[in-house]
């Protein structure tokens, strides 16, 4: 939207059409924007992984699930992940 300027003694201002016009969208903007927030469920558990290393990446093959991460660190789990064993990867 652009504003409409006329020039005066003390230089250029804003008609007040403009101004009000404004404010009035603002007031309905602080008015009608209550944010609504709603809780999301992933459908993951938290378990303990065994490791402090951020993980990254997650595969599955067959009943075995391998997440990877930081520091070339990779975990097995061969119940679903419920439990994590650190893998040696050469």
């Amino acid at each position: 939207m652009s504003e409409t300027t006329v020039s005066g003694r003390n230089g250029l201002f804003v008609r007040p059409t403009t101004r009000y016009l404004g404010l009035l969208l603002l007031a309905i903007l602080l008015v009608s924007g209550s944010a609504n927030a709603q809780e999301y469920r992933s459908g993951w558990d938290l378990v303990e992984s065994g490791t402090a290393s951020d993980l990254f990446s997650v595969e599955s093959e067959g009943g075995e699930i391998w997440a990877f991460g930081d520091d070339g660190v990779v975990l097995v789990s061969s119940d679903g992940g419920q439990s994590w064993t650190v893998s040696d990867v050469e």
